[in-house]
C-alpha cells in the first residue's frame, strides 16, 4: 500500500478562503483599470467557515471607480483579507509616577466586527501609487489592523486609530504597506461599528 497516496486521498478541499489567499488575484484587467480609478472601496466580512485558530481570515469585495457622472464605471472582484482583533474603550493606568493609558488588554474590552467598509478616496493619490504598482499576477491581502496605531495619547482620550495594510506576493517576494489609518472614537465613525 503506497502510504501517499492514502494521506492525499484524506486532505479536505481547500476551503473558498484559501483558494483566494493561495491564488493570483491581480489580473491584466484590474491593472488596466487601476491606471484610471479615483476610489477604492473595499468591504469585509469575516469568513464563517474559519476555524476558531484562523478567526480574522475574511472576504474582501473589492470595489474600483473610475470616471465621473453618467461616464462612472466599476471593476468588482474578490480577494482573501483578515480582521485584526482590536479593543473597545475600558483602559488601564501603567507606571507610578508618569503614568500612560493603554487599551486593557481582557476578554471583555476586545473589539471583533463580523464586517466594515474601508474607502480608500480622499487618500488615494497616495495609496493608490501602491495599488498601481502592483505587477500582473500578484496575490493581494489586506489586512485591517484594528488598534494597530493607537498608543497611550490615543487611549487616554478615547480614541482609536485602526489601520489599513496590503500584502502583495509574487513567486518568493513579499511585500507589506501600511495604506490608510482612520483615527476615531468607537462608534459609527469607525471600522465595522453598525450605523
Amino acid at each position: 500500500m503506497n502510504n501517499a497516496a492514502t494521506v492525499s486521498q484524506d486532505l479536505p478541499a481547500p476551503s473558498r478562503w484559501e483558494q483566494l489567499y493561495n491564488s493570483p488575484s491581480w489580473t491584466p484587467e484590474i491593472k488596466r483599470f487601476m491606471r484610471q480609478a479615483k476610489a477604492c472601496v473595499l468591504r469585509f466580512r469575516r469568513d464563517p467557515d474559519a476555524p476558531s485558530w484562523n478567526s480574522e481570515r475574511c472576504f474582501v469585495s473589492v470595489e474600483l471607480i473610475k470616471g465621473d457622472g453618467a461616464r462612472e464605471t466599476r471593476l468588482e472582484f474578490e480577494v482573501a483579507g483578515r480582521i485584526n482583533n482590536g479593543h473597545l474603550d475600558r483602559t488601564r493606568q501603567i507606571g507610578d509616577v508618569n503614568t500612560y493609558a493603554v487599551y486593557k488588554e481582557s476578554d471583555d474590552n476586545v473589539y471583533a466586527p463580523d464586517s466594515g467598509v474601508w474607502l480608500l478616496h480622499p487618500n488615494f493619490d497616495t495609496c493608490g501609487s501602491v495599488l498601481r504598482s502592483i505587477a500582473t499576477g500578484a496575490n493581494v491581502i489586506f489586512t485591517v489592523n484594528l488598534d494597530g496605531g493607537s498608543n497611550g495619547y490615543l487611549a487616554e482620550h478615547g480614541l482609536h486609530q485602526d489601520v489599513l495594510c496590503v500584502t502583495i506576493q509574487k513567486g518568493d517576494k513579499q511585500a507589506r504597506y501600511l495604506l490608510d489609518s482612520q483615527t476615531s472614537p468607537h462608534n459609527t465613525a469607525r471600522f465595522g461599528v453598525n450605523r
